[in-house]
Protein backbone atom coordinates (compact mmCIF):
# COMPACT_ATOMS: atom_id res chain seq x y z
CA UNK A 1 0.00 0.00 0.00
CA UNK A 2 0.95 3.98 -0.52
CA UNK A 3 -0.61 6.84 0.58
CA UNK A 4 -1.61 9.31 -2.03
CA UNK A 5 -1.94 13.16 -0.93
CA UNK A 6 -4.58 15.20 -2.52
CA UNK A 7 -3.95 18.59 -3.26
CA UNK A 8 -5.24 21.07 -5.22
CA UNK A 9 -6.90 18.46 -8.03
CA UNK A 10 -3.05 16.57 -7.84
CA UNK A 11 -2.19 13.47 -6.47
CA UNK A 12 1.71 12.70 -4.71
CA UNK A 13 2.92 10.19 -3.04
CA UNK A 14 2.51 11.20 0.82
CA UNK A 15 4.50 10.78 3.67
CA UNK A 16 5.44 8.07 6.42
CA UNK A 17 2.14 6.62 8.03
CA UNK A 18 2.12 8.16 11.92
CA UNK A 19 1.50 5.47 14.92
CA UNK A 20 -2.09 4.83 15.27
CA UNK A 21 -4.77 4.67 17.79
CA UNK A 22 -8.27 3.53 17.37
CA UNK A 23 -10.99 5.21 18.65
CA UNK A 24 -12.51 2.62 21.24
CA UNK A 25 -9.19 3.33 22.84
CA UNK A 26 -9.19 7.14 22.90
CA UNK A 27 -12.50 7.07 24.52
CA UNK A 28 -11.51 4.60 27.17
CA UNK A 29 -8.63 6.72 28.12
CA UNK A 30 -10.46 9.89 28.72
CA UNK A 31 -10.41 11.47 25.54
CA UNK A 32 -7.11 12.63 26.74
CA UNK A 33 -4.25 13.99 24.88
CA UNK A 34 -3.07 11.28 22.16
CA UNK A 35 0.65 10.36 22.09
CA UNK A 36 2.34 12.92 20.17
CA UNK A 37 2.01 12.49 16.18
CA UNK A 38 -0.75 10.08 16.79
CA UNK A 39 -3.28 9.46 14.20
CA UNK A 40 -6.51 8.73 15.12
CA UNK A 41 -8.59 5.46 13.23
CA UNK A 42 -12.33 5.19 12.69
CA UNK A 43 -14.51 2.60 11.86
CA UNK A 44 -16.78 3.18 9.26
CA UNK A 45 -19.83 2.50 11.32
CA UNK A 46 -19.31 4.81 13.96
CA UNK A 47 -21.73 7.69 14.37
CA UNK A 48 -20.00 10.69 14.92
CA UNK A 49 -23.51 12.61 16.26
CA UNK A 50 -23.04 10.06 19.69
CA UNK A 51 -19.73 10.87 20.14
CA UNK A 52 -18.91 12.14 23.66
CA UNK A 53 -19.16 16.18 23.24
CA UNK A 54 -15.77 16.07 25.21
CA UNK A 55 -14.13 14.18 22.08
CA UNK A 56 -11.46 16.60 20.66
CA UNK A 57 -10.70 15.98 17.41
CA UNK A 58 -8.36 18.55 16.95
CA UNK A 59 -6.03 17.11 19.34
CA UNK A 60 -5.05 14.72 16.13
CA UNK A 61 -3.10 15.60 13.06
CA UNK A 62 -4.59 13.09 11.06
CA UNK A 63 -7.88 10.55 11.00
CA UNK A 64 -7.81 7.73 9.53
CA UNK A 65 -11.59 6.75 8.20
CA UNK A 66 -11.80 2.56 7.20
CA UNK A 67 -13.74 1.94 3.86
CA UNK A 68 -14.58 -2.18 4.31
CA UNK A 69 -15.61 -1.93 0.98
CA UNK A 70 -16.28 0.37 -1.95
CA UNK A 71 -19.90 0.00 -1.98
CA UNK A 72 -20.38 1.84 1.63
CA UNK A 73 -20.47 5.39 1.28
CA UNK A 74 -20.84 6.00 5.39
CA UNK A 75 -16.98 7.66 5.03
CA UNK A 76 -18.26 10.26 3.13
CA UNK A 77 -20.51 11.05 5.58
CA UNK A 78 -18.05 10.78 8.30
CA UNK A 79 -15.33 13.01 6.15
CA UNK A 80 -17.78 15.40 5.54
CA UNK A 81 -19.46 15.65 9.12
CA UNK A 82 -15.51 15.77 10.27
CA UNK A 83 -14.60 19.07 8.39
CA UNK A 84 -18.42 20.90 8.68
CA UNK A 85 -19.51 20.19 12.07
CA UNK A 86 -16.25 19.22 14.11
CA UNK A 87 -13.79 21.88 12.08
CA UNK A 88 -11.22 19.28 11.85
CA UNK A 89 -8.43 20.48 9.78
CA UNK A 90 -5.90 18.42 9.45
CA UNK A 91 -5.09 15.20 7.71
CA UNK A 92 -8.04 12.90 6.63
CA UNK A 93 -7.04 9.72 5.07
CA UNK A 94 -8.94 6.57 3.73
CA UNK A 95 -7.89 3.79 3.68
CA UNK A 96 -9.84 0.24 2.70
CA UNK A 97 -11.71 -0.88 -0.13
CA UNK A 98 -11.34 2.54 -2.67
CA UNK A 99 -12.06 2.68 -6.35
CA UNK A 100 -10.02 4.85 -8.81
CA UNK A 101 -13.01 6.89 -9.25
CA UNK A 102 -14.41 7.44 -5.98
CA UNK A 103 -11.09 9.19 -5.21
CA UNK A 104 -11.74 12.82 -6.68
CA UNK A 105 -15.21 12.40 -4.79
CA UNK A 106 -13.41 11.67 -1.42
CA UNK A 107 -11.72 14.72 -2.04
CA UNK A 108 -14.86 16.86 -2.68
CA UNK A 109 -15.86 15.93 0.86
CA UNK A 110 -12.43 16.49 2.70
CA UNK A 111 -10.76 13.88 2.06
CA UNK A 112 -6.88 14.57 1.88
CA UNK A 113 -4.80 11.68 1.35
CA UNK A 114 -6.01 8.04 0.22
CA UNK A 115 -4.60 4.06 0.50
CA UNK A 116 -4.17 2.80 -2.14
CA UNK A 117 -2.39 -0.51 -3.50
CA UNK A 118 0.93 0.31 -5.43
CA UNK A 119 -0.51 -1.20 -8.64
CA UNK A 120 -3.25 1.75 -8.87
CA UNK A 121 -1.23 4.79 -8.42
CA UNK A 122 -1.29 5.27 -11.69
CA UNK A 123 -4.90 4.99 -11.99
CA UNK A 124 -5.59 7.02 -9.14
CA UNK A 125 -3.74 9.67 -10.48
CA UNK A 126 -5.51 9.45 -14.13
CA UNK A 127 -8.91 9.49 -12.52
CA UNK A 128 -8.38 12.84 -10.53
CA UNK A 129 -8.02 14.60 -13.82
CA UNK A 130 -11.32 13.52 -15.22
CA UNK A 131 -13.58 15.89 -14.35
CA UNK A 132 -13.14 19.44 -14.40
CA UNK A 133 -16.11 21.34 -13.20
CA UNK A 134 -18.68 20.41 -10.75
CA UNK A 135 -22.48 20.75 -10.04
CA UNK A 136 -22.30 20.33 -5.91
CA UNK A 137 -20.21 22.41 -3.81
CA UNK A 138 -17.15 20.64 -2.06
CA UNK A 139 -16.13 21.13 1.46
CA UNK A 140 -13.28 22.29 1.14
CA UNK A 141 -12.75 24.99 -1.67
CA UNK A 142 -9.59 23.96 -3.54
CA UNK A 143 -8.04 23.22 -6.67
CA UNK A 144 -10.49 23.38 -10.07
CA UNK A 145 -13.49 24.14 -7.64
CA UNK A 146 -11.96 27.42 -6.05
CA UNK A 147 -13.91 29.20 -8.21
CA UNK A 148 -17.28 27.29 -6.74
CA UNK A 149 -19.76 24.80 -8.66
CA UNK A 150 -20.23 25.60 -12.49
CA UNK A 151 -23.43 26.49 -11.62
CA UNK A 152 -22.06 29.19 -9.10
CA UNK A 153 -20.00 30.31 -11.89
CA UNK A 154 -22.80 30.72 -14.62
CA UNK A 155 -24.90 32.58 -12.67
CA UNK A 156 -21.65 35.20 -11.28
CA UNK A 157 -21.42 36.02 -15.57
CA UNK A 158 -25.20 36.18 -16.24
CA UNK A 159 -25.08 38.82 -13.23
CA UNK A 160 -21.61 40.52 -14.61
CA UNK A 161 -23.41 40.65 -18.19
Amino acid sequence: MITLTLNDGAVRAGADAPAETTFADWAAGGYGTPAHGAALVLANDLDLSSVDPRANFSLFGEIIVHVPTFKDGRAYSQVRRLREQYGFDGVVRVRGDVLRDQVQFMARVGVTAVDVADDAVGGVKESARDFSVFYQASVRQYGADRAGPIWRRRAARALAA
